[in-house]
């Protein structure tokens, strides 16, 4: 079977076009599997990825969003990513 476990967004600097764009054309290639890999903030833009069709996910999570390094500030906290998983 034809698996995408990470598909990222724009938002990563990882790819061109918007989310709805790279799914699409995933399940245009004959993806059955789509992944989401969220560099977001909050869990909306999984939600979304969920309505699309998405069933494997990828989150950063880290132990304080005021750490140096460039994902942490999107990344969940321990708290946060409990209720992210809980989707």
């Amino acid at each position: 079977m034809l698996a995408n476990y990470h598909t990222h967004t724009p938002r990563c600097g990882h790819a061109i076009g918007s989310e709805r764009q790279y799914i699409e054309r995933a399940i245009e290639e004959g993806f059955k599997v789509l992944g989401f890999s969220d560099h977001t903030q909050g869990a909306l833009a999984a939600s979304i990825a969920v309505g699309m069709e998405a069933v494997i996910f990828e989150k950063h999570f880290t132990l304080s969003h005021d750490l140096k390094g460039p994902d942490h500030w999107f990344s969940a906290e321990p708290n946060e990513l409990k209720n992210w998983a809980t989707l």
